[in-house]
């Protein structure tokens, strides 16, 4: 065994950083009751260093091999360069297995793994250690440091016998380093269920002066422990010594709250709130501020101090615990309801009762909150007006008690029970008729058939009102209602009428007035009089401009504008338009904006929000393109701007558009040309070919011809390509078409690989046509071919009079 560990140490050494890691899966929490703790804090325990040794100034020694590589090894190691280290410890511990050096190096070696992070080596090469040195000085830091990691990764049994050796022998061990084992043993018991042995491990850590490091986390972990058997006291002076002791800020809070959670459940009040208070001053934030509010709440409700609990309230609304929700959201209005204020109070217990409808305690709550309404209004408790029909059903106040529920049945928005009650009081004779409001029951009935959308009978209710009671302070809102009413009765020309009036009545900076404006101008818009809307959507976004319908009115006002050719007033108002609306009005604005900008031959502009209209398009299936002829000019700038991808695209678009019109046939031309230039020459033969086909009288004309042909060629096809320009040639026998055609003929034999052919094609055309571009190309042509056909001299010709000719061709 210790020969194959020893063996493996240049492999450890090589791939260890590579193997996966021990999973560490932390500490099983300990639940208490009433929070949540955090894993109790674990102090790095401190390991002595191994000494060495100094050689005195002056002396000149000659060392041994293996303490060379000691000595560098360790010079490494205090330079923090563990990987070089471990090699030379490694080197140290296979050459001289009889060395003196070879057992601190062989610790170094665990060492170093532990430093590079690869624990598996680490707890290896430690274990390792301990088999071969077991009464080493450094034995009992390799234990530690074994039973550090099987703690680690929950391997609680192992890391009591691991480290019961060095704590029940008799070590010679350093103190602080006893003290750091028996830390991890005292917790390895009480993970083990060891609780009694466990507990008196860290009670007697907690009297250890060497163990003062470990203190804090000592008596976190016996606060949880206590607080999980239940030993509610000694939990509590745990955690208070936990407070006393930690530095860290987190655990003190955690400290506080769990000491005065205990302290309250104990009904030592004044201990409890002191900690709660310290806990909040500890945590501005997080669970155990939480937990705090939620202790002293607990207090405040149960001292019935109300103002203090408002204000806690108040200050850290939803910073309570869960489990504390009903409570809080009944001990709000319950202290409300206490001070009197009972509005507050009714719309507190109203959220409670809507929240916990079946707590034990709604039905008290439903009982404080009927009181509460009963101080505020009254006539809004249907189940106070209820309880009085039943209890005196032949009261002679009934109209009256009905009145009060029809009013309450109208808040609560049952409205189809509140227009009966309205049409009966209607119907009251003799001397309680006088009691009951006629305009308002006339009001109200017509508010009922509103809300039921019986709108042509809510329509007819308010005219009357209106008819009835002109002086009225409800009027211009009863006028609103009708309006509204003959809109959804689908009686726009009507509603129109009412909103006019509406809009000479209300008064100026009004929200009646602006609702009027933004009526007039959308039923004016519905009902096709755009002047009338123009004018009332103009005069809206005047008075108004935050209005809702801002966007709609802005398109209304650019759209007539573009109808009308005003572009400098169409494009602000369009651009407005779908900035406030994007989902209703980006589409439709946009299509105007890059009409505009066609109108105006803004090429710019149009690409702009052609590609934007596009984009949106796109997402909308009922949409359909811009019209052809905008894409069309679009190719046509691009082409001439020698864009030919954009240009390309443009076309593609005219080519597949449901609505080509005159541009189906051209398109394909343009397009085969783009595509040519863009350098795509197969897409340019098909769309050359499609050209043919859609306009057969210029199929053959010579500039298709050899267009065509040139694409062919460019598609490494110049034997489909050869027949076109001998035909084109034919047809056209002089002129600059016909010095195309042989240009073309010279790179068809060329791309052939026919180079005298090619030459003699090049020369010809030099001789035969005079042309500053197509002559002096032939003649370089002409030399390159005469080149590659192995003619040397004439290429050196035809160079020469390349020079001759044009000295400034390049």
């Amino acid at each position: 065994m210790a020969a194959a560990l020893i063996a493996a140490l240049p492999a450890l050494a090589q791939t260890g950083a590579q193997r996966d890691a021990v999973s560490s899966k932390g500490k099983p929490p300990v639940r208490p009751d009433v929070v949540r703790p955090a894993a109790p804090v674990q102090p790095a325990p401190a390991v002595p260093k191994a000494p060495v040794a100094a050689v005195p100034e002056g002396q000149l020694q000659v060392i041994s091999p293996a303490t060379a590589l000691y000595e560098r090894g360790e010079l490494l190691f205090r330079q923090q360069s563990y990987a070089a280290a471990l090699s030379e410890y490694t080197d140290l511990v296979k050459r001289f297995p009889n060395s003196p050096r070879r057992e601190e190096a062989l610790y170094r070696v665990a060492e170093c793994y532990r430093l590079l992070g690869r624990e598996k080596d680490a707890q290896a090469a430690y274990a390792y250690f301990l088999q071969a040195y077991p009464r080493s000085l450094l034995a009992d830091n390799a234990r530690l440091r074994l039973g550090n990691y099987a703690y680690k990764a929950g391997q609680f049994d192992q890391a009591v016998s691991v480290l019961r050796p060095l704590l029940e022998g008799e070590s010679k061990a350093e103190a602080s380093l006893l003290a750091a084992a028996r830390y991890l043993y005292g917790l390895s018991l009480l993970q083990e269920g060891q609780t009694a042995k466990g507990r008196t491990e860290l009670e007697a850590l907690m009297k250890n002066p060497e163990a003062k490091l470990y203190w804090p986390a000592v008596a976190q972990a016996l606060a949880q422990s206590y607080e999980q058997s239940g030993d509610r006291q000694q939990a509590l002076d745990a955690w208070k010594r936990t407070f006393s002791l930690a530095k860290d800020g987190n655990v003190q809070a955690m400290a506080a709250a769990r000491a005065g959670w205990l302290a309250l459940q104990m009904e030592q009040v004044p201990d409890a709130e002191r900690y709660f208070g310290r806990a909040r001053l500890l945590a501005s934030s997080g669970e155990w501020r939480t937990a705090a509010n939620s202790g002293l709440f607990r207090i405040y409700s149960q001292a019935e101090r109300h103002g203090d609990l408002l204000k806690l309230a108040e200050s850290e609304e939803g910073k309570f615990l869960e489990s504390m929700r009903p409570d809080v959201l009944y001990g709000v209005p319950a202290a409300r309801y206490a001070l009197g204020e009972y509005g507050a109070a009714d719309q507190g217990f109203q959220e409670f009762l809507r929240a916990y409808p079946q707590h034990p305690i709604a039905p008290y709550a439903g009982y404080q909150r009927l009181v509460a309404r009963s101080q505020v209004a009254p006539e809004d408790l249907l189940e106070d007006t209820q309880a009085y029909l039943t209890a005196y059903p032949r009261a002679p106040y009934q109209p009256l008690v009905f009145y009060l529920r029809a009013q309450a049945l109208t808040r609560a928005q049952r409205y189809p029970e509140a227009e009966k009650i309205w049409r009966d009081l209607q119907g009251v004779t003799g001397e309680l008729a006088d009691k009951l409001p006629a305009d308002e029951i006339q009001f109200e009935l017509a508010r009922a058939l509103y809300e039921q959308e019986k709108w042509g009978a809510a329509a007819d209710a308010y005219l009357k009102y209106i008819a009835d009671y002109p002086e009225s302070e409800q009027l211009l809102l009863a006028r609103m209602r009708a309006a509204l009413a003959f809109q959804n009765n689908q009686r726009p020309r009507e509603a129109l009428r009412q909103w006019e009036l509406v809009l000479t009545a209300a008064p100026p900076e009004s929200e009646a007035r602006q609702s009027a404006l933004e009526q007039v101008g959308l039923l004016s818009q519905q009902t096709g009089d755009t002047k009338r809307a123009v004018e009332a959507f103009g005069r809206l976004l005047q008075e108004y401009p935050q209005t809702e319908i801002a966007a709609i009115a802005q398109f209304v006002l650019g759209d007539d504008a573009f109808a009308r050719r005003d572009f400098a007033a169409a494009e602000p108002a369009l651009l407005a338009a779908r900035k406030l609306d994007a989902e209703s009005h980006y589409l439709l604005a946009t299509e105007r904006l890059a009409l505009l900008s066609f109108t105006q031959e803004k090429p710019e502009a149009t690409r702009r929000y052609r590609a934007e209209y596009d984009a949106a398009a796109a997402k909308d299936p009922a949409a359909g393109p811009l019209p052809a002829a905008l894409y069309f000019w679009l190719g046509r700038q691009a082409a001439a701007d020698e864009q030919f991808a954009r240009a390309a695209e443009y076309f593609q678009l005219v080519a597949a558009h449901p609505e080509p019109g005159d541009f189906a046939v051209p398109v394909w031309w343009e397009l085969a040309e783009a595509q040519r230039r863009e350098g795509r020459y197969a897409a340019s033969v098909e769309s050359y070919r499609r050209y043919r086909q859609a306009k057969p009288d210029l199929a053959d004309a010579t500039e298709v011809l050899l267009a065509l042909a040139q694409a062919q060629l460019g598609a490494a096809a110049p034997d489909d390509a050869l027949p076109l320009v001998e035909k084109a040639m034919v047809q056209t026998p002089e002129g600059e078409q016909n010095a195309r055609a042989r240009a073309l003929l010279g790179d068809i034999y060329l791309a052939r690989g026919d180079f005298s052919q090619a030459a003699k094609v090049y020369s010809t055309l030099s001789l035969l046509y005079e042309d500053p571009q197509i002559t002096p190309r032939a003649l370089e042509r002409a030399g390159e071919a005469y080149q590659r056909a192995g003619q040397a001299e004439k290429a050196s010709q035809a160079r020469e009079e390349l020079r001759r000719r044009y000295p400034d061709y390049r």
